[in-house]
């Protein structure tokens, strides 16, 4: 079992580190993205994982001119880990809605994925995006909110959220 174990945690090493140089590599993030067809792509895939359980997506964003610099492919597992945890959280199904959103001062696009799950309580929601932290049972890395942060931060953005237990959370 040991054995074992230290496979798995060689694994998520070299994964980690495989994600860190890909994340960080600004020479990556010069495409212009198109924040919504990335969201819809991520949207449309966690879809597919999750109907059978009920999950429903609606308000995908149709808003033109919402595009930043960046590196499709890491925003796209960036939004994938988010909705994720959303369609997670909602065991016996439930609506995530998804929004994006030019704020106010124009600098950013402000993207919005709201579940209809369980909840965070206010120190889940301080730990959510630390490493190998999961509120989750089974095999779960407790990786998906730390890569979202980090893709995130490399495209000069951040994550936050909002919740109330028994009613759900919104990420932005």
């Amino acid at each position: 079992e040991l054995k074992s174990l230290h496979d798995r945690a060689q694994r998520l090493v070299q994964l980690t580190q495989e994600l860190d140089g890909l994340i960080i590599d600004r020479r990556l993030h010069n495409k212009l993205v198109d924040v919504p067809l990335v969201l819809e792509k991520a949207a449309d895939l966690t879809a597919m994982l999750f109907a059978r359980q009920g999950i429903r997506f609606e308000g995908l964003p149709a808003a033109e001119g919402l595009r930043i610099r960046g590196h499709e492919a890491t925003l796209e597992q960036c939004f994938s880990h988010v909705l994720r945890n959303a369609a997670e959280a909602m065991p016996k199904g439930g609506l995530v809605r998804l929004s994006a959103e030019r704020s106010q001062s124009g600098g950013f696009v402000l993207v919005a994925v709201s579940d209809q799950g369980c909840g965070m309580s206010d120190t889940e929601m301080e730990q959510a995006c630390e490493p190998f932290f999961s509120t989750k049972q089974g095999d779960h890395s407790g990786l998906g909110l730390t890569i979202s942060y980090a893709i995130a931060q490399a495209h000069g953005g951040t994550i936050g959220f909002a919740s109330s237990q028994g009613k759900g959370t919104t990420v932005t």
